[in-house]
């Protein structure tokens, strides 16, 4: 299909506008229904271990409770040591103490297998990365 051809976001908002089908509301609609669809198609474009990484962080998000607010409270390397944790032990499987450079209790130390940790760990670099990113904002908007 050639660019001639293509429907991008302004085009079908140019057509629907002239048919006058549609109001300011469902332009409004449109643009976020085009937003999210982009973002699935770059979403599909990326490796399954991109994909896992940043389901392993909605994870950690959702189901364990480490949200954005929370990681802010680390200020000490956390989130950067339990990654190295992870990286470092990724062929370790099963519950047992955790390294002694862990930074939290045992009950949060759950390695199972090479691949899954690296995982893990590549999360909680994620984490780290988006809590200086914010807190550069926060900086910047002061």
């Amino acid at each position: 299909m050639t660019n001639k051809y293509r429907l991008t976001d302004r085009r079908v908002a140019e057509i629907l506008a002239r048919a006058e089908i549609c109001d300011d509301s469902v332009l409004t609609d449109y643009a976020d229904i085009a937003a999210a669809m982009r973002e699935i198609q770059e979403y599909r474009k990326s490796s399954p271990a991109q994909r896992d990484v940043i389901a392993e962080r909605q994870r950690q998000i959702g189901a364990e409770g480490w949200t954005p607010e929370r990681d802010d409270s680390y200020r000490s390397g956390e989130l950067v040591l339990a990654a190295c944790c992870y990286a470092e032990y990724s062929g370790v499987r099963g519950v047992g103490d955790s390294p002694v450079k862990w930074p939290w209790g045992d009950e949060w130390w759950k390695p199972q297998g090479k691949r899954r940790n690296l995982v893990k760990a590549a999360a909680l670099l994620l984490a780290e990365i988006e809590r200086l990113d914010r807190r550069e904002k926060a900086d910047n908007d002061q």
